[in-house]
């Protein structure tokens, strides 16, 4: 493997174990049967796995393009640059079905992270929760994807 390429592939690869992780958490509660403490837990794994799924594409777009984004969208920006196919630097990270779904997600910890006084609500958890159900075997193909990509251009 090209030495190059052999860090970031093993970083983006602990990064996808913890999404998996997250996601998995996710899945492990019924929300809309839960206690707020399942609600609580929920939410945390749906924002860990936000972070995690961003890590992702900002490793690889750092890595690979010229710069991250930046300003105060730089999130969202973040999110349709890993959706883009750039020819001759590297494929799209994110299908537009993932792309749909991880601005869900983003808009979900944007919301968990700055409606100090909301409450979770169960119905909301349990939306989230169906979200991620559906999206995950899309994340997760092109996770393979990318990471098949690299296997190729590290050249084994």
């Amino acid at each position: 493997m090209r030495p190059a390429i052999a860090a970031p592939r093993r970083e983006l690869e602990d990064d996808r174990s913890a999404l998996e992780r997250r996601l998995d958490q996710v899945a492990q509660r019924d929300a809309l049967a839960g206690d707020d403490a399942d609600l609580a837990f929920t939410a945390l794994a749906l924002q860990h796995a936000c972070s995690a799924l961003e890590s992702v594409i900002e490793r690889t777009v750092r890595f690979f393009d010229d710069g991250l984004p930046s300003g105060p969208e730089w999130h969202r920006a973040l999110l349709a640059r890993g959706a883009l196919d750039i020819p001759g630097v590297r494929p799209a990270i994110l299908s537009k079905e993932s792309l749909i779904g991880a601005r869900a997600l983003l808009a979900f910890r944007h919301f968990l992270q700055h409606d100090y006084g909301a409450d979770l609500d169960a119905p909301r958890m349990g939306e989230m929760q169906s979200l991620v159900a559906r999206w995950r075997p899309a994340i997760e193909a092109d996770l393979d994807r990318l990471d098949h990509w690299l296997s190729e251009a590290a050249g084994q």
